[in-house]
């Protein structure tokens, strides 16, 4: 059984969500402890606790100790051998931490299409992939990989009472294909989604966000690039998500900007323009965000991989710290070039 402290590095979920996937997809039970030891509220929240119940649901593992507030957990996964997944987040826990552990998790089941019905939980919080994000930066970096996910909301979700409805297919190839990312070649885009309840939609909140960021990034936007939608969620929320297509398939992405009680919106759109700004200028081939999430693929790869980040997070040095537990055969490598730190996987 492999002994994982949970306080580690950043101290946070993502020592979990990357612990389950990596068990089921190596085979290695586990033990964690000292679960977020150091955060406001130590132990296992919602989101956590239902992220390692799929892992154990879907592939048939016994899972000891998960509950709200546990700082131990015990996992002896199984073999992946189901192909749909029922999943209920009674909170507004993100539905994107929640994936992370199964969309590594799948991978132990090349050429198999999983699916997962996910109720409840919400599509956008504070520091956590929204829907958007996956859909148009995390995913289509899969897909260069060869690995095919598709995210389609039913329903949307803000905080605090979430109340989300999505569906997710899952297609893990039978060898993922190298991600060698270090140019990113011409920019082809800039792509938006605008996000706001309904009550929101007199005052034309979405619109005035569109407006503002095609106005600060004149040229480069063209009418339609950014999306706007008013859904009827559970709760109020605003959320807008701006990314840049490359032509070496690169994207990169703000993540999420959520608005707040007065705020205007043209201040939400500037929020989002400032670090989509900041992104281009970086030279970098994948967000900070997007290197967290790409790291177990490329460890799980059989060919080197490589991508150039605006800089080394205490997220993604975690992952790599947690990575090299489940497979240390493979070294990661960082070179710092200037501002901008290359990563890179060789297989043993």
């Amino acid at each position: 059984m492999l002994e994982i402290d949970g306080s580690i590095g950043e101290g946070g979920g993502s020592i979990l969500r990357v612990g389950a996937g990596f068990a089921v997809l190596t085979q290695t039970p586990i033990h964690v402890f000292n679960i977020r030891k150091n955060r406001d509220k130590p132990g296992l929240r919602t989101q956590h606790m239902v992220g390692l119940q799929a892992a154990a649901d879907l592939s048939g593992g016994v899972l000891d100790g998960a509950e709200v507030g546990s700082t131990e957990i015990t996992f002896q996964p199984g073999i992946v051998a189901k192909q749909q997944v029922d999943l209920s987040i009674a909170t507004a826990g993100s539905m994107g931490l929640v994936l992370q552990a199964l969309q590594i998790a799948c991978l132990q089941a090349p050429d198999t299409t999983i699916s997962v019905n996910i109720r409840g939980g919400g599509t956008y919080g504070t520091g956590a992939p929204s829907t958007a994000f996956l859909q148009n930066v995390t995913y289509p970096v899969f897909k260069l990989m060869g690995y095919s996910v598709d995210l389609r909301v039913n329903r949307h979700g803000f905080y605090p009472k979430g109340g989300a409805s999505a569906t997710v297919e899952f297609r893990p190839p039978v060898s993922l294909r190298p991600l060698v990312l270090e140019e990113r070649g011409e920019l082809v885009k800039i792509g938006g989604f605008a996000i706001a309840h309904s009550n929101l939609q007199k005052p034309r909140v979405c619109e005035r966000i569109a407006d503002q960021v095609s106005k600060s990034l004149g040229s480069i936007v063209h009418p339609g690039d950014i999306a706007i939608s008013y859904v009827n969620t559970l709760s109020v929320g605003v959320g807008v998500d701006l990314w840049a297509e490359f032509d070496s398939g690169a994207r990169l992405g703000t993540g999420t900007i959520l608005g707040e009680r007065g705020v205007p919106s043209e201040t939400i759109a500037q929020n989002a323009v400032q670090q989509m700004q900041s992104i281009l200028d970086s030279g970098a081939t994948v967000d900070p965000y997007l290197s967290d999430q790409v790291l177990p693929l490329m460890a799980a790869c059989p060919e080197p991989c490589a991508v150039v980040a605006p800089a080394l997070t205490l997220h993604a040095s975690t992952n790599i710290d947690i990575l090299r537990l489940f497979a240390p055969g493979v070294r990661f490598i960082t070179e710092q070039h200037g501002q901008l730190v290359t990563i890179r996987s060789e297989p043993a």
